[in-house]
């Protein structure tokens, strides 16, 4: 399956360590995960997996972000 993505999606960095939020398939679906550092909450590698459109998941993601 190809996924295209705009360019111009922007993801907010995790918001517990700050590492760097990206777009990845599983499963033949997009999903989001970051790079997490070492002593990060979200650890071990957790993503956001959903059956919503890539759109409303980013908009999740940085909503949660933006909220603390």
């Amino acid at each position: 399956m190809m996924v295209v993505i705009n360019e111009k999606i922007h993801l907010e960095p995790c918001k517990y360590c700050g590492g760097r939020a990206y777009i990845d398939i599983l499963f033949d679906k997009p999903y989001i995960n970051a790079h997490h550092t070492r002593k990060c909450k979200m650890r071990p590698d957790t993503w956001l997996l959903s059956s919503e459109p890539l759109n409303k998941q980013i908009k999740a993601w940085n909503m949660k972000v933006k909220k603390q």
